[in-house]
């Protein structure tokens, strides 16, 4: 595999990271206070570079945010989230903006896809989020990722996650690439064990992402216990539920899911 390649880009981009910093710096925040959303970023966080991380849901309410299930913006509209764990019509969604503001929105609208097989839900927010909130991308179904198995040359894809404490942690998908991520602790794969975190109840909803460049591009959430859909194989179905959503609330203009550019990044083949 060529070392200039996208698959060895992303084959290594996490470790090369994780090598760089030292597990203290795995938290977004050095400071947390919830009741005043008063957020400290941590300088030294290892994905501080990511504009993405301004789009994790950080909590609804007031009280003890990070009880509640997480999610993620996928438009400035939209909010994607785990489905039994999904936000109601009227909760209040904090997130922290790229300059450590506090940004607040209400809940209008929802609507779940739960079943066994996806878990999805997505919230519709009352306003736009600003400039300063960068929403997830995803890859599409037609780029790399269908069939990122053979492109990987059978090796593991390298992903990062984030738990109900806001710290993220590098994890390796036990499937090369298929319709669930599988995201288990990776101890082989950096420079200390206690990056590989078990990550318990009340995680639900907080993104899974794979690191391409200084981007964060969404392909999951916690969901069962070490697991969650991958979102790229339910492109169709996630736009139609945002559709769904701008229809019923006349939101205009009616954002869709926006795919995460590969184009500039070379060679994909094996």
């Amino acid at each position: 595999m060529e070392e200039s390649s996208l698959a060895y880009h992303m084959m290594t981009n996490v470790v090369m990271r994780t090598l760089r910093h030292g597990t203290n710096d795995r938290a977004m925040f050095l400071q947390q206070d919830f009741a005043r959303t008063n957020f400290v970023r941590n300088p030294r966080f290892w994905l501080k570079d990511c504009p993405e991380i301004t789009a994790v849901l950080i909590g609804a309410g007031y009280t003890n945010l990070w009880r509640d299930g997480g999610g993620a913006a996928i438009s400035p509209r939209h909010v994607m989230m785990s489905a039994h764990a999904a936000h109601a019509t009227g909760a209040t969604l904090l997130f922290i903006d790229d300059q450590g503001m506090p940004v607040t929105r209400k809940v209008v609208g929802g609507t779940n896809m739960y079943n066994m097989k996806n878990d999805l839900s997505i919230a519709l927010l009352d306003s736009d989020l600003p400039p300063s909130i960068h929403p997830f991308k995803l890859f599409h179904p037609a780029s790399v990722p269908g069939r990122l198995p053979e492109w990987m040359g059978g090796k593991p894809l390298q992903i990062v996650a984030m738990d109900k404490f806001k710290e993220w942690f590098p994890r390796v998908s036990t499937q090369k690439y298929g319709p669930v991520v599988t995201a288990v602790p990776s101890s082989t794969w950096v420079t200390d064990d206690s990056w590989s975190k078990i990550v318990g109840p009340g995680t639900s909803g907080h993104p899974i992402c794979a690191v391409v460049g200084t981007n964060l591009v969404l392909l999951g959430h916690w969901t069962t216990p070490g697991s969650g859909p991958n979102y790229t194989y339910w492109w169709d179905t996630i736009n139609a539920g945002m559709r769904w959503l701008n229809r019923r609330h006349r939101v205009r203009p009616a954002y869709q899911l926006q795919a995460f550019d590969l184009s500039g990044w070379g060679d994909r083949s094996p």
